[in-house]
């Protein structure tokens, strides 16, 4: 599968506020701006492709550049504390945990817990 591209507030939202999930997954948040952000991407993409047991979605931070949405976006990310660079995990049953990996085993460890 492929990584899920979130240009919607309300499907960001949706993520965030479910504690039962289909299958457990991972938001990975950044911005192009950022050079760091999405060092990681090409290494999740390619969970992405061979863990079809997990959603994978990418929220990048400039598709929010309108004034209104990048207001909304950064109400909800502080209230969930969120920061970006990040990753947010998706349990199946649990609320969402934000993840600060800068390395993919780190990412693989998280992801396996939640399987």
């Amino acid at each position: 599968m492929d990584m899920l591209r979130l240009t919607r507030l309300d499907s960001l939202t949706r993520l965030l506020e479910t504690d039962e999930r289909e299958r457990p997954g991972l938001i990975l948040i950044g911005s192009a701006a950022s050079p760091h952000s999405f060092e990681l991407r090409p290494y999740i993409q390619g969970l992405a492709a061979h863990m079809p047991q997990f959603a994978f979605y990418e929220l990048d931070l400039d598709d929010y550049r309108e004034p209104r949405q990048a207001r909304a976006l950064v109400r909800l990310l502080k209230a969930w504390r969120i920061d970006s660079p990040s990753q947010v995990l998706l349990p199946s049953t649990c609320p969402p945990v934000t993840l600060h990996a800068t390395r993919s085993e780190d990412i693989s460890k998280a992801l396996k817990h939640l399987y």
